[in-house]
């Protein structure tokens, strides 16, 4: 609903004006009354409304002295001049304050409804724009913010819908007219935008989209989806990303609840495997890395596309920004990682697997012919990784077990892998835990001793040190 404010002295100029505007203007409005400048401004600074129209010549506080007090503030209505004088200094004054127009008493119909509908959308713009940005604010600190969510706008619930496509927002804003959608951010993959359910079917009934490839979220009212904004948006993306399970042409697609409660502790053992291979150029255990990553095997459709974006976001995050300065200075990688990250350029899951593997692989044989062969540490990694659980492995009992040198080993570990022994060793320790943790059906302790931990206090100083939480923290996160 929008407010106009109609401050006039004259009482029957004041009905014949709110008759004009309830019998021509079509949206939700209310109408405020003031007999002057004085209580104009005081509804202004209580009642916050929308559009201010009003004459020049009033008792007290005139029309130019109320818009000079009016343009001073911080939340300030869009301003329409009524006077009965032609007169210049009038229309000047009615400018400098901003007003959108100035109209002649006796006043035009026409003129006067088309100032009055021009307020009214310079005001639902205003209002769209300070929306989006509360939303956009709620979503980047979800965590911790007392922001309201702008609840009125979605009296139904809402949606949240991922588009992938040319001009996405503007197609948007088109096929929903007078039901707002509200942008709320964007990644490599598509913009995400809130929309009110009652905008719903516009949007799957149209035409506009089919060009396009569209995920839709769940049903939330406004209080779920400000504490689970997050969730909602990836839970729009997991169902865009449905359209490769079973390949398909553009769309719109909605997620499914066989989408959701994935467990996806595989993917990080075996990326923490590939990423050591890679540094060890070990090509043959990559390969066999990126073959388990991308296994869809056994899974509905709905959880393939919730792990082709948990994969995805693993590979922007572990892959690309962990050897940003290698990728910057080489064109052939930097290409690669374009086509990578640009997921939907791919005509399927196969075809992008093969970008990654491109680029692992690739990458592998920079780190071989920058740091040459040594065997022994590959071999080192695999031993630790097959009994990291035990607490008397220690650095000298790999490097006897693989026949080096201690100080040659200590050395050459840590030119490899980029980690002392110790790190990586508490690496793997609290990757397993994290494992473990996210069950649920491990006690703090139960999980210490099968990480290789024989103090449970240790346990936690070093968890909280790498992950910044407790694992009861960690534990109770995941399970939300």
């Amino acid at each position: 609903m929008f407010k106009i404010l109609l401050a006039d002295d004259e009482k029957t100029i004041r009905a014949g004006i709110k008759k004009i505007i309830l019998t021509n203007v079509k949206e939700d409005i209310s109408i405020l009354e003031a007999r002057n400048g004085e209580e104009a401004f005081t509804i202004c600074t209580s009642e916050f409304p929308d559009l201010l129209i009003t004459d020049i010549r009033m008792p007290g506080t005139d029309g130019v002295a109320l818009m000079e007090k009016i343009s001073a503030l911080a939340k300030k209505p869009y301003m329409i001049v009524l006077s009965g004088y032609d007169d210049f200094s009038y229309a000047k004054a009615a400018i400098t304050s901003g007003a959108l127009a100035y109209v002649l008493k006796p006043v035009d119909r026409e003129e006067f409804i088309s100032a009055v509908n021009k307020g009214i959308q310079l005001a639902k713009e205003s209002r769209k724009k300070m929306n989006e940005s509360l939303m956009q604010e709620i979503a980047n600190n979800s965590d911790s913010n007392p922001l309201s969510f702008p609840r009125e706008q979605f009296p139904g619930g809402l949606y949240c819908i991922a588009i992938n496509g040319h001009k996405a927002r503007e197609t948007l804003n088109r096929i929903t007219g007078s039901s707002p959608c509200f942008f709320l951010s964007e990644n490599s993959i598509c913009r995400f935008f809130i929309i009110p359910c009652e905008a719903l079917e516009k949007i799957t009934s149209s035409d506009e989209l089919s060009n396009m490839y569209t995920g839709i979220s769940p049903l939330y009212s406004a209080p779920e989806a400000q504490s689970n904004l997050k969730k909602i948006k990836t839970q729009a993306q997991e169902a865009l990303l449905s359209c490769y399970f079973p390949q398909k042409h553009c769309g719109i697609f909605k997620f499914s609840d066989e989408q959701a409660g994935e467990n996806f502790g595989d993917i990080e053992a075996n990326w923490e495997k590939c990423i050591s291979f890679v540094e060890l150029h070990d090509f043959e255990s990559v390969l066999k890395c990126i073959k388990s990553l991308f296994d869809f095997s056994g899974m509905e459709d709905g959880q393939k596309s919730a792990r082709l974006l948990y994969l995805y976001e693993k590979i922007l995050e572990g892959l690309f920004r962990r050897y940003l300065s290698i990728s910057q200075n080489d064109a052939y990688l930097h290409s690669k990682e374009v086509m990578i990250e640009r997921l939907f350029r791919s005509a399927s899951v196969e075809e992008w697997k093969s970008f990654v593997t491109d680029y692992v692989i690739y990458l592998a044989a920079i780190f071989n012919k920058q740091n040459g062969g040594t065997p022994f540490v590959t071999k080192a990694i695999e031993y630790m990784e097959k009994n990291f659980t035990n607490p008397d492995i220690s650095m000298a009992t790999v490097s006897n077990y693989v026949s080096a040198n201690y100080t040659w080993f200590s050395e050459k570990f840590k030119e490899q892998t980029g980690s002392s022994f110790n790190e990586y060793l508490k690496k793997l320790r609290i990757n397993k835990a994290k494992e473990l943790l996210e069950l649920g059906i491990y006690k703090v302790y139960e999980v210490s001793q099968k990480c290789g931990y024989r103090d449970s206090k240790h346990f936690i100083k070093s968890f909280h040190a790498t992950t910044g939480l407790k694992p009861s923290e960690w534990a109770q996160l995941k399970s939300n």
